[in-house]
C-alpha cells in the first residue's frame, strides 16, 4: 500500500509539472500570436521559474532573455531551463535595476510579468520599431507596438530604390560610434573567390541576403560554394531563415571559362561577379523577390518565413528585378548568349504572381533601367526607352546622349545617367535633353556613382590637391553638385585629410544618405553635405561588389575576403550605429563590483603542481608546453559527456575545469573519475577555460564580466564589470556585451 501510495503520488507530481509546462506552452502561443511578432529576440521582464521564458522559445526563430529579480528564481529557471536542453539561446539573469541592459532599437518583443522599477519609456526605448510588449494585466496580456520613426529609411534594391538613386531618407545613420549587432561570418571564404555575400536588401526590419556557406579559405573546386538566402532579422542580426540555392555560383555565371580548363590557372578571374547578380534580389514590404537558381525564373517570397508564394516561369532566365508600385518588373534573357542575347521586360503583380506585360527592348547594359513615377527607363543599345509601369506600353523613346553608361537613375520627372567622364539629364516625362557635360575624371577606381540629393546631382569624390585641383593620389576629397534640372554647378564641398590615398577604392560601390556621401577609399569615409562632421574609418571593409547599406538608421557592413588592415578592422557582418558611448552611463568601480557569498571565505585547495595546466595553454606566455612525463601505455582512464561545442580544458589540484561556451556554463569535474563535482552559469557565453591561481577559478564572460570562484566549489567570490558600462547588443544570435571581448579575454 505504501508503494502504492508512493506511485500515485509520483505520478501526481510529474502531472502537475506536465500539466505547468502545457500552461506556459498555451500562455507563450497567446503571446506570440497577440504580439504579431514572428521570431527575433524576446526579453521577458520578470521570468519567475523560467517555464514561460523557455515556452517562448517556440523555435529556432527566437533568443529569449529572461530578467528575474529574486536569486532563487534565477536558480530555477535556469535549472529548468538547462534541463530542456536550450539554455543559451533561452538564457536568464538576476535583474533588479530600473533600466534594462540593452542597446536601443534591439528587442522585437518584451514580455512584461513584473515590471518591477522599469519604466514604460524604457521597455519603449529597447524595443525595435515594429517591435510589441506584451504586458500582463488583471489576467490578460495587454499589446503596445513600437510605431517605425520617420527618421530612418528602408533599402529595398541594390541601389536603395527602383530609381537606382542609392540615397537613403535616413537622419539617423552617421559616423559609426556604437555596435549594434554581429553576426557570422567573421570573414569570407578567400581572396580568390567571388564575394560571398552578395545582393543584400532590407524592408520591414529584416534584411535578406545570399550567402555562400562553403568552406572558408577553399579555393579548390572539389569543394564547390555552397548558397543560400539569408534572412535575419535587421535590428538585431537575428537569423530568421534560411533555404539553399541550387545552380549558383561562379561555375554558373562563367561557364565557358571554365569548362575543361585547369582550375588553378583561373584563379585570379574568378573573383569576378556579373553586376547583374547584385539587381536579383528585393525586398518589398512582406514579399521578398529572388531568384532561387542562376537560370532560374523569379519566385515571389512569403519574406517573413522563406516560403515561396509562386515561381514566374515566364521570369526564367532573369537578370535583373526591379519593384515599384506593388509590380515587380523582370529584365529577362531570351535568347542567344553573352552580347547577342536579347532582352523583355517582363511585369508581374506582386500580390498573385500573374503577369501583367511583356515587352522586348533588345540589349540592355546592367543598372542601365529604372522605375519611379509610373514610369520604366531603360537603354536599349543607343536608344532611350520609356515605357508605362500599369501596361507596357510606350511612352516616349529618343537617341541617348550618353551611349553607354554606367549608372542610369529617375529622380522625380528627370532621368540622369553618366559614363565616367560626362554627365546628362533629360525630361522622364517626355524625353526631352535637359543638359549634358563633361565632368573631371575621378582616381582610385570609383567611377560609377551618381546621387541626387537636394534637386542636386552629385556624381562621387573627385581626388584633389589642397587647391581643388584632381590629381592621382591625395588624402583629400571634392565633390560637385548641379542643379537636377540645369546643370548649373551649385555647391562644391571640399574636405582635407578625408582617405587614406595609399590604398585604391574598395572594389564596391559607393552609397549616401540625405546628410552623408559615405564612400570606401580604405574604409568608410563620411563626407558631410550639410556641416563639417566628417570623418574616416578605416577600420570597416565590407564584401566586394556589394559594399555597405545604410538605411534602418544602421550602417551595415558586411564581412569580406581581404586582409587589408588586419590589425584594425572589424570582423563579422556588422551593424554600426551613430549613437556615441557618452549616452551610456558610465559606472564607477564600486558599482562595477559585485561581492559573492564567498568573497572573503576561502576554501584553500591543493597547490597548482608541476604537472599540472593551470591556465589556456599552460601558462602565462601561452608556451603550450610542460615539462611533465606522459607514459608511453596511454589509454583511456574515464570519460564524461557534456553536451554541446566545448573549449579546452585546464587541471589543476585534482580537478578538471572546462567551459561550454553557448550554455555560459563553467563544469569542474574529477581528474580521477570525471564526475561533475560543481557548475557554475553566468550572464553571457565563455569562450575560454579559467586560470586557477591560489584556489581560485578565474575567467572572462561576454557579459562584460570577470569572474572569480572559488575552485573547490563553484562559490562565487566577486565578478567585476570589466566593461564601462552594462549595454548589451546581439551577436551571434544572443545578448552580449557590447565589450564582449574586454573580459572574454582576461
Amino acid at each position: 500500500m505504501l508503494w502504492t501510495l508512493g506511485l500515485l503520488s509520483t505520478c501526481l507530481s510529474a502531472g502537475i509539472v506536465q500539466a505547468a509546462r502545457d500552461d506556459a506552452r498555451v500562455q507563450a502561443k497567446e503571446i506570440l500570436e497577440i504580439s504579431g511578432v514572428d521570431g527575433g529576440i524576446v526579453a521577458h521582464l520578470g521570468c519567475g521559474d523560467g517555464r514561460l521564458t523557455a515556452a517562448l522559445h517556440l523555435n529556432d526563430r527566437y533568443t529569449v532573455h529572461g530578467l528575474e529579480a529574486d536569486p532563487a528564481n534565477v536558480a530555477a529557471a535556469r535549472d529548468y531551463i538547462a534541463a530542456q536542453g536550450i539554455y543559451g539561446v533561452v538564457s536568464v539573469e538576476p535583474f533588479t535595476s530600473a533600466s534594462l541592459p540593452y542597446a536601443e532599437n534591439l528587442i522585437n518583443l518584451v514580455v512584461v510579468q513584473e515590471m518591477g522599477k522599469v519604466p514604460m519609456e524604457e521597455i519603449m526605448r529597447v524595443l525595435a520599431p515594429g517591435g510589441a510588449a506584451c504586458i500582463r494585466r488583471d489576467g490578460k496580456w495587454e499589446k503596445m507596438t513600437k510605431p517605425w520613426p520617420d527618421n530612418i529609411d528602408q533599402w529595398t534594391h541594390f541601389l536603395h530604390d527602383a530609381s537606382n538613386n542609392a540615397v537613403a531618407d535616413d537622419s539617423a545613420v552617421g559616423p559609426p560610434r556604437s555596435l549594434q549587432w554581429m553576426a557570422p561570418p567573421l570573414w569570407l571564404r578567400s581572396h580568390e573567390t567571388p564575394s560571398g555575400i552578395q545582393a543584400a536588401v532590407s524592408a520591414n526590419g529584416r534584411l535578406f541576403y545570399f550567402f555562400d556557406e562553403g568552406l572558408i579559405g577553399v579555393t579548390d573546386e572539389r569543394l564547390p560554394d555552397r548558397w543560400s538566402l539569408i534572412c535575419r532579422d535587421a535590428f538585431n542580426g537575428k537569423l530568421l531563415w534560411r533555404r539553399p540555392i541550387e545552380s549558383w555560383g561562379w561555375r554558373q555565371w562563367s561557364p565557358g571559362r571554365y569548362q575543361g580548363k585547369d582550375w588553378t590557372t583561373l584563379s585570379g578571374t574568378r573573383t569576378d561577379v556579373p553586376a547583374e547578380n547584385q539587381r536579383r534580389l528585393v525586398a518589398d514590404g512582406d514579399r521578398l523577390y529572388a531568384t532561387l537558381g542562376y537560370e532560374a525564373p523569379m519566385s515571389i517570397l512569403d519574406a517573413a518565413t522563406g516560403n515561396v508564394i509562386a515561381t514566374v516561369e515566364a521570369t526564367r532566365n532573369t537578370r535583373e528585378i526591379l519593384v515599384s508600385e506593388g509590380i515587380a518588373v523582370a529584365s529577362v534573357r531570351r535568347g542567344g548568349a553573352g552580347n547577342k542575347a536579347e532582352t523583355s521586360l517582363v511585369a508581374v503583380n506582386g500580390k498573385t504572381g500573374a503577369v501583367s506585360w511583356e515587352k522586348g527592348v533588345g540589349q540592355i547594359r546592367p543598372l542601365s533601367w529604372a522605375i519611379d513615377k509610373g514610369r520604366v527607363v531603360c537603354l536599349s543599345g543607343k536608344t532611350l526607352t520609356a515605357l508605362n509601369l500599369k501596361d507596357g506600353e510606350q511612352l516616349w523613346s529618343v537617341p541617348s546622349v550618353i551611349p553607354a553608361p554606367r549608372t542610369l537613375l529617375i529622380a522625380g520627372d528627370v532621368a540622369v545617367m553618366q559614363d565616367g567622364k560626362s554627365v546628362a539629364a533629360c525630361d522622364a516625362a517626355s524625353g526631352k535633353p535637359l543638359w549634358d557635360k563633361t565632368v573631371p575624371p575621378i582616381a582610385g577606381g570609383e567611377g560609377e556613382d551618381l546621387f541626387v540629393i537636394d534637386g542636386l546631382v552629385w556624381r562621387g569624390m573627385l581626388t584633389v590637391d589642397d587647391d581643388g585641383e584632381p590629381v592621382n593620389k591625395s588624402p583629400n576629397a571634392l565633390v560637385i553638385g548641379w542643379d537636377l534640372r540645369t546643370g548649373e554647378e551649385k555647391k562644391r564641398i571640399l574636405v582635407k585629410n578625408l582617405r587614406s590615398p595609399e590604398h585604391h577604392h574598395r572594389c564596391y560601390r559607393n552609397k549616401a544618405t540625405t546628410r552623408y556621401l559615405i564612400s570606401s577609399y580604405e574604409g568608410a569615409e563620411f563626407l558631410d553635405f550639410q556641416g563639417d562632421n566628417h570623418c574616416q574609418n578605416n577600420w570597416l571593409r565590407s564584401a566586394c561588389r556589394l559594399g555597405m547599406m545604410p538605411c534602418n538608421g544602421m550602417l551595415y557592413v558586411p564581412p569580406d575576403q581581404c586582409f587589408c588592415e588586419p590589425g584594425a578592422k572589424l570582423l563579422g557582418f556588422a551593424a554600426v550605429t551613430a549613437q556615441s558611448r557618452t549616452t551610456v552611463k558610465m559606472l564607477s568601480d564600486d558599482d562595477r563590483l559585485e561581492k559573492g557569498p564567498a568573497y572573503g571565505l576561502m576554501n584553500p585547495m591543493g597547490p597548482v603542481g608541476d604537472a599540472d595546466w593551470p591556465t589556456y595553454r599552460h601558462d602565462p606566455a601561452r608556451s603550450g608546453a610542460t615539462d611533465a612525463g606522459v607514459a608511453s601505455d596511454v589509454r583511456i582512464d574515464w570519460q564524461s559527456r557534456l553536451d554541446g561545442p566545448l573549449t579546452t580544458p585546464v587541471v589543476a589540484a585534482g580537478m578538471v575545469f572546462i567551459a561550454r561556451p553557448d550554455a555560459h556554463t563553467l563544469y569542474a569535474l574529477s581528474a580521477r573519475t570525471g564526475e561533475v563535482q560543481w557548475k557554475f552559469t553566468a550572464d553571457g557565453r565563455i569562450d575560454s577555460p579559467p586560470t586557477i591561481y591560489h584556489g581560485l577559478a578565474l575567467f572572462g564572460s561576454k557579459d562584460g564580466y570577470a569572474y572569480c570562484l572559488r575552485a573547490s566549489d563553484g562559490q562565487l567570490v566577486w565578478r567585476f564589470l570589466a566593461a564601462p558600462a552594462d549595454r548589451r547588443i546581439a551577436c551571434f544570435d544572443q545578448i552580449e556585451s557590447a565589450w564582449r571581448s574586454t573580459a572574454a579575454c582576461l
